[in-house]
């Protein structure tokens, strides 16, 4: 059968092998058989792919069938579909792949399980500001001496780096929220030191 081999720069070993009708029978079973017939319309053959496309910054790679769809595997040999019966293009893009049609595009990104925010502890500065933030909306004056350890140990600006790009990556609004009133609050701090 048709395998797809993905290497890294050096041709050394390949990063992922899968066999790409077992891929696509993994799909068609997991859609009921809905409509996801192989490319090409004969099962026991799979054509070669159109396209083949970086998914972001390696983060998977995009076999795009034009008229059938794209097939997404990951670094870890997952994989997912979408079905395009129409013709359609794909242009890989720094953070994702983007499908385009003649009535619409779509956008295609990998959503990191985690965020930034999920990843930091106490010991870091971004987690000690917000901590600050929330003590202070409670008027709690130890919010303060937080803030000034920061500034003591010329970490203010690292934490509020920290809060801004973890509420960049953070899909939860609350959670969003709160970081970027952190990063407010660190900023309103440094200002008034200053």
């Amino acid at each position: 059968g048709s395998q797809l081999r993905v290497y890294r720069s050096a041709l050394t070993e390949p990063l992922l092998v899968v066999e790409v009708a077992d891929l696509l029978a993994d799909l068609a079973g997991a859609a009921g058989g809905a409509g996801l017939s192989s490319p090409g319309g004969d099962v026991g053959r799979t054509p070669p792919p159109t396209t083949l496309a970086w998914l972001g910054d390696e983060d998977g790679i995009a076999l795009h069938w034009d008229g059938w769809g794209i097939l997404i595997v990951g670094q870890d040999g997952s994989c997912c579909g979408w079905r395009y019966a129409k013709p359609s293009a794909v242009l890989s893009e720094g953070d994702g792949l983007r499908v385009l049609t003649a009535d619409h595009h779509d956008f295609l990104a990998m959503v990191v399980e985690d965020s930034r925010w999920a990843r930091l502890d106490m010991s870091q500065p971004g987690a000690r500001l917000v901590n600050a933030a929330e003590l202070f909306d409670t008027r709690d004056a130890s919010a303060m001496e937080a803030v000034q350890s920061l500034q003591r140990a010329g970490e203010l600006s690292a934490a509020v780096d920290q809060c801004l790009a973890a509420a960049e990556e953070e899909h939860s609004r609350v959670v969003q929220q709160r970081l970027l009133a952190a990063a407010y609050f660190g900023t309103r701090a440094s200002d008034a030191g200053s």
